[in-house]
């Protein structure tokens, strides 16, 4: 007999095999990625050292443009800041001066002396003077042409037709001193120049004093003050910035006072005229080799340049390529470091687990023989003593968790269908209308418009979410995109669909609605989300109002039928207990006729107990006909109907009602719930809709006993308190019950709609969410509820005497 290859054996060689073959392939894919993964981490290191030094170099020009920009904002008041207070000093003097001579000296003399001080003094390397006029127009001082002083310069006229000095002496007239901006001919210059002068009125001499200062010198002082500062800036890498004018004068190291309009670079690039073309035209970056130009290293160079069009200048700051070079080198050796570092880890590993693999392969197979041991054990019993496998005898230990893995399967399954149905049941009662999300989106998927309204629901705002891939805005619309594009896009077709998705632990539902934009190829998608949760609830709940109308209309049919019968039996008592009395003529005649001795009838009828019988009956048809009654009225429609209501007696129909409210199965019998009534005597009626109201008290009574069953509250320990009391011209009503109360968090949300605590199927959410509607709204009144777990529930009702006018 040939000898077989043990299962065992053979099971551990193809295993072993297996997971030598497995541990290779794996360390060839790591290999692989690892390489893979160094020749893209340096082309990803070498773009992100460029990008990082050419935003360094837009940084640095930057912040001087922001310094001089900063400066040009300021010039402005330090300008008038500056004539101002030269204008004070030249008042001081002449104050000063009148002071100290007024007593020994006469005007004229005070005059000629202020000439003379007022004259002598000059500012900014001289170009600045002071000047004074009499307020009927005679000049007093004029240091550019003394010849001048004693004319009349109230006929002079700027560029702009405006009369200075007369202005000036307005100015001086109403409001004593002030700013004057006007056009004047500068010394040593031709034409008319923009100035601002402030001036003083000087009451003794009825003179104006004043100063001023021509803009375009401060603008040329700022200039030579920005240029210095600039020269002053070094970075540590040996960068600076570079400034020329637009005609390409250097104005900073490293050729200023040049003009390098013509300089070219060792590849034929004239780099100074491409600079002033980039600064013109805004900003942007410039590769060149750098000219020899102060010891500078003719090695290739990358710039960045922008303009100051006001000043027709461009700034710029640059580096040598060979020093980003250095850089990258150094990033990518230690990239390369921890890549060898990594495969050396990686190599480890794989001697690790194919190491491990051995040993449990080794283990596997010991477990797996003793395992197959046991087996041939048992079957060799059972052909021995001829027993059926009984599974509950089995010894192994695997087809019991195999059962019971099996049997947990199926629990799990049956909870995620309870949970599945819980959210689908919630989903239905939650409606409510919302706008529509409205996103345009291109033909690979770009976001190119995105609502208000999809940015308050996604919390994303507009700026955050162009040029964003739709996925990840809308996570949701992942699985139907491509869909979506190749509708619209290739077979230009408009797209309707519904998704679910889970939200949280809420399942959503959305519609969705695509249209092409553009013939005959679309260029953009218009997709719309609505979420139609909430009217897919809607469309149910309603679905099961029209049910319980249709109860509530086959409940008042059957009450009209079942009052027909019941009045028939009624009067049939009535004339049986008639006619059974001896005291009855027509009765005790018809006995008589058929010698019957009535006396001895009553007698046997009494000792039967057939008198207390029909009166037994006669009651229980009164009760009936009391429930018909109350089911008439609670099942009519209420058509605004409001009139003087007893709330008492409304109250007492309401219990009378519910009394015959019994459910074996939720285990709870109103007639078995203690009630406790408190009306205030004297309680005036309330003018209001007393089949709702009804409805209100009919729906807080029903919650509290079914709270009460579902709560297993013994039966003893089961009660209403009902409270009716005037405060006021309010109505106050109170129904208590000694449920298990709820949380806060319920609380809060009792009036909402379609919420509900109760189980799937067993309740809508809206009992209470009418209740309040017809309280509130339809009355004008108001109900609140206070409640503490295990301590009962208590509502509180408020309506007005009177309901306020609508």
């Amino acid at each position: 007999m040939l000898r077989k290859n043990s299962l065992v054996r053979s099971f551990l060689n193809r295993y072993m095999v297996g997971v030598i073959c497995s541990i290779l392939a794996i360390g060839l894919f790591w290999l692989h990625s690892s390489r893979q993964e160094l020749v893209q981490q340096t082309e990803i290191l070498q773009d992100k050292a460029i990008q990082q030094q050419m935003n360094q170099l837009r940084e640095r020009v930057e912040h001087v443009v922001d310094m001089i920009n900063h400066e040009r904002q300021q010039l402005d008041n330090r300008m008038r800041e500056q004539v101002k207070q030269r204008t004070l000093e030249a008042h001081a003097v002449m104050e000063e001066i009148y002071r100290d001579s007024i007593s020994d000296h006469t005007e004229d003399q005070i005059a000629a002396m202020i000439r003379s001080s007022l004259r002598a003094i000059t500012y900014n390397d001289g170009r600045g003077y002071y000047f004074a006029t009499r307020l009927d127009g005679i000049e007093q001082l004029f240091p550019p042409n003394p010849k001048l002083e004693g004319s009349d310069f109230s006929k002079l006229q700027d560029s702009n037709g405006k009369y200075v000095v007369r202005d000036m002496i307005k100015i001086a007239q109403t409001t004593g001193e002030g700013f004057y901006e006007y056009t004047w001919t500068k010394p040593g210059s031709t034409g008319h120049h923009r100035k601002v002068a402030y001036i003083k009125y000087f009451p003794p001499l009825n003179w104006l004093v004043g100063t001023g200062e021509y803009v375009d010198d401060l603008i040329s002082d700022l200039q030579q003050e920005m240029i210095a500062r600039i020269e002053s800036i070094k970075f540590k890498d040996g960068s600076y910035i570079f400034l020329s004018d637009f005609n390409g004068v250097s104005l900073a190291y490293p050729a200023k006072g040049r003009n390098m309009y013509e300089v070219e670079d060792s590849n034929g690039l004239k780099l100074v005229q491409e600079m002033i073309k980039i600064a013109k035209q805004g900003d942007g970056y410039l590769r060149y080799v750098m000219p020899p130009l102060g010891g500078e290293r003719p090695e290739p160079k990358i710039s960045y340049v922008t303009g100051l069009p006001e000043w027709e200048w461009y700034i710029g700051s640059g580096d040598f390529v060979a020093d980003l070079d250095h850089e990258l080198a150094l990033m990518l050796a230690e990239q390369r470091a921890a890549i060898n570092k990594k495969m050396i880890a990686i190599g480890a590993s794989l001697a690790f687990f194919l190491l491990l693999g051995f040993f449990l392969s080794r283990q596997l197979g010991k477990q797996m023989s003793a395992g197959f041991e046991n087996f041939q054990d048992f079957f060799a019993r059972a052909a021995r003593h001829s027993e059926p496998i009984d599974v509950q005898s089995q010894k192994f230990s695997e087809f019991s968790q195999l059962a019971e893995s099996a049997n947990q399967m199926l629990a799990d399954r049956q909870r995620f269908e309870q949970e599945a149905n819980r959210f689908r049941d919630q989903l239905r009662n939650v409606i409510d209308f919302m706008p529509s999300i409205l996103v345009t989106i291109s033909p690979d998927g770009l976001v190119t418009q995105w609502n208000k309204f999809a940015a308050a629901s996604t919390g994303i705002a507009q700026s955050d979410a162009l040029n964003k891939k739709l996925p990840l805005l809308l996570p949701f619309l992942q699985p139907h995109l491509n869909e979506i594009i190749k509708t619209t896009c290739q077979k230009q077709r408009v797209f309707h669909g519904e998704i679910e998705y889970l939200h949280g632990d809420i399942t959503r539902s959305k519609q969705i609605s695509a249209y092409p934009i553009g013939s005959p190829e679309p260029h953009s998608i218009v997709l719309r989300v609505d979420d139609v949760t909430e009217r897919k609830m809607l469309e149910k709940t309603l679905v099961q109002s029209e049910k319980m109308l249709s109860v509530g209309g086959l409940a008042a049919g059957m009450a009209h039928e079942v009052n027909n019968p019941l009045s028939a039996i009624m009067q049939n008592l009535h004339l049986i207990k008639n006619r059974l009395s001896a005291e009855n003529k027509r009765s005790r005649q018809l006995a008589d006729d058929v010698a019957l001795d009535c006396v001895a009838f009553e007698k046997y009828l009494a000792a039967c107990g057939i008198e207390e019988k029909i009166n037994h009956a006669m009651t229980s048809c009164e009760r009936a006909a009391t429930i018909v009654r109350n089911m008439l009225n609670f099942s009519r429609d209420g058509q605004s109907d409001f009139h003087p209501t007893d709330l008492a007696e409304l109250l007492d129909n309401t219990l009378d009602l519910l009394a015959n409210d019994y459910d074996f199965q939720r285990k709870y019998d109103y007639r078995q719930i203690q009630i406790s009534r408190h009306y205030s005597e004297g309680m005036p009626k309330v003018n209001c809709e007393a089949s709702k109201i009804q409805q209100v008290f009919f729906n807080l009574l029903k919650n509290g006993t079914q709270a009460m069953a579902l709560a297993n509250i013994p039966q003893e320990r089961r009660r209403f308190g009902i409270d009716l009391e005037q405060d006021g011209e309010m109505a106050i009503i109170r129904i208590q019950d000694s449920g298990p109360g709820m949380p806060e968090g319920v609380k809060k949300r009792i009036f909402d709609p379609f919420f509900t605590t109760k189980a799937v199927g067993s309740g809508t959410g809206l009992g209470l969410f009418v209740s309040y509607f017809i309280i509130h709204d339809n009355h004008g009144g108001d109900i609140s509820v206070d409640s503490v777990p295990g301590e009962g529930t208590t509502f509180t009702i408020k309506l007005p005497l009177q309901p306020p006018q609508r």
